[in-house]
């Protein structure tokens, strides 16, 4: 059956990537922000610049070589994945050196304060240690809840999409999450 534009479903993964769009759009340092992507778009026309990208590439059970979670009941679960954001580079007039031969590219500089604002933005969430249990994320069964959210180091790059170039800044996150197995 082909896809019918709606989310895949009710999904701890959905659950996942929409609370980390609620976060970035509750920031007003995203007001200029034009799109939240939930997933990697092909070709953006330039109208739509700046745009942000929350894109889960992968979901795992953490399983242990001693069957972790048999004796428990409880499952654990990382999901990966990443924040990024995507400027328009219209950087031609502020390319000129000032008088000790430096310039800065307002481009990368904007994808780089958006990134920051991302990681901010992630972070008021769970904090210094990154412990959701103040505001989780709940399975629509009640049964898996978000525990835990590390960050990775940020990334900054060019990205070439169609007819445009952007300066691109992202960083990725660690999500774990517990499941209760049984009853």
């Amino acid at each position: 059956m082909p896809y019918s534009g709606d989310p895949p479903g009710d999904s701890m993964a959905d659950r996942l990537e929409e609370k980390l769009r609620d976060l970035l759009q509750a920031s007003s340092d995203f007001n200029s922000i034009r799109v939240f992507y939930r997933g990697e778009p092909g070709f953006v026309p330039v109208k739509l610049h700046p745009f942000v990208i929350i894109f889960l590439a992968e979901e795992q059970e953490a399983t242990g070589q001693e069957g972790y979670g048999n004796s428990t009941g409880m499952r654990y679960y990382r999901y990966d994945g990443y924040v990024a954001i995507e400027v328009l580079m219209k950087d031609t007039s502020g390319l000129m050196p000032d008088g000790n031969r430096d310039a800065n590219v307002p481009s990368y500089l904007e994808a780089k304060t958006l990134t920051q604002a991302a990681f901010n933005a992630l972070m008021s969430w769970g904090g210094a240690r990154g412990l959701l249990v103040d505001d989780p994320v709940v399975s629509f069964d009640g049964r898996e809840t978000a525990s835990e959210m590390r960050i990775d180091p940020f990334t900054n790059g060019l990205g070439r999409r169609g007819d445009n170039v952007t300066n691109r800044g992202a960083l990725n996150f660690h999500i774990y999450t517990r499941r209760l197995d049984f009853d």
